[in-house]
């Protein structure tokens, strides 16, 4: 029974693992494409110029499109380091999962990280919609993989009791 147990610990890390992977890459890859929209939408207004004009109207003078430009590409930024933070997570939780299947006193690790990247896991499934692509590979290393944590460790806790 115990090489059950470990073999849905090993799945569940290798999901982490390569989910995490492809579900890091696929967000940081798009939301640097873009990245590189900025300059498309200042000239959606003719020029630089009127861009810049259109914003200071809007604003009441407090802020220009440089400004604008600069939030927006700070904010990509900063989607695309979390999304690099959870990807290391993943991938870190997967190899150190691999490592631990085998050792008994582990189900700590896999009850614990288990719950917290099945909430990250939910939530971003939530946030993502259903069908697209990031919610689909989420589901697997954020929804799949948590939950063959918690059964591996259930089903592991069960036989040391």
């Amino acid at each position: 029974m115990q090489q059950s147990n470990n073999k849905l610990l090993k799945i569940g890390s290798i999901l982490f693992i390569v989910g995490g992977l492809l579900g890091g890459l696929v967000p940081i890859v798009n939301s640097l494409s873009a990245l590189g929209s900025t300059d498309q939408i200042a000239s959606a207004y003719g020029s630089q110029e009127a861009f810049d004009q259109m914003i200071l109207d809007q604003s009441g003078g407090a802020i220009d499109g440089n400004a604008v430009l600069g939030i927006f590409a700070g904010a990509i930024l900063f989607i695309v380091a979390l999304y690099a933070v959870m990807m290391l997570i993943h991938i870190l939780v997967g190899v150190l999962g691999l490592i631990r299947a085998d050792r008994p006193q582990a189900v700590r690790f896999f009850t614990v990280w288990g719950v917290v990247l099945l909430i990250f896991g939910a939530l971003n499934v939530l946030l993502s919609g259903v069908f697209s692509a990031n919610a689909i590979l989420g589901m697997i290393s954020g929804i799949a993989a948590p939950i063959l944590f918690l059964v591996g460790a259930s089903k592991k806790k069960k036989e040391q009791a």
